[in-house]
């Protein structure tokens, strides 16, 4: 995709311009920029005039810095657009442990309310099931003393009333 973006062709546009195509890295137009000036209809490289097909070191320098994949400035772009994926890359890769960790802070609170509300449960219905307990042991207790008494009113009724005057 950044090779697309940054392919560059050389084309002679004209009697005096050589355009430097650059797809994509000019703020996206997609315009073709002239320097020296000129224009007309394209040429071939063997009707290109002298002074173009011979262009001064410099100008062939700069030409063969946007052509030449080894070149500073096309490593550069590279690397600038290599660097604005990578960061990107780990801001959404920061954004995603967040939220995940964010998922998982929500759902260990969620288990432990769970917990929470469990335990509390199994507490109250100790506390209840020991109540009923007590009071059936109460009733147990109430019932078998009716029980000795009314025994012992049937047996010995002397030793019923002595117990009954205490």
């Amino acid at each position: 995709m950044i090779q697309q973006k940054l392919r560059i062709a050389l084309a002679p546009v004209g009697a005096s311009c050589v355009a430097i195509l650059a797809v994509g890295v000019m703020a996206n137009t997609g315009q073709a920029q002239c320097r020296g000036g000129g224009g007309g209809r394209p040429q071939s490289a063997s009707t290109m005039p002298a002074s173009v097909a011979t262009a001064s070191p410099q100008s062939s320098a700069a030409m063969s810095a946007y052509t030449n994949p080894y070149s500073s400035p096309y490593l550069a772009a590279l690397s600038s657009a290599a660097t604005a994926r990578a960061r990107q890359y780990q801001a959404q890769q920061a954004y995603l442990q967040q939220q995940a960790y964010l998922q998982q802070l929500q759902q260990q609170q969620a288990y432990a309310a769970a917990q929470q509300q469990q335990t509390q449960a199994q507490a109250e219905q100790r506390a209840t099931s020991r109540r009923a307990r007590r009071e059936q042991e109460l009733e147990n207790r109430e019932r078998r003393r009716e029980q000795r008494l009314a025994k012992l009113k049937q047996e010995s009724p002397s030793q019923y009333a002595a117990l009954a005057q205490r």
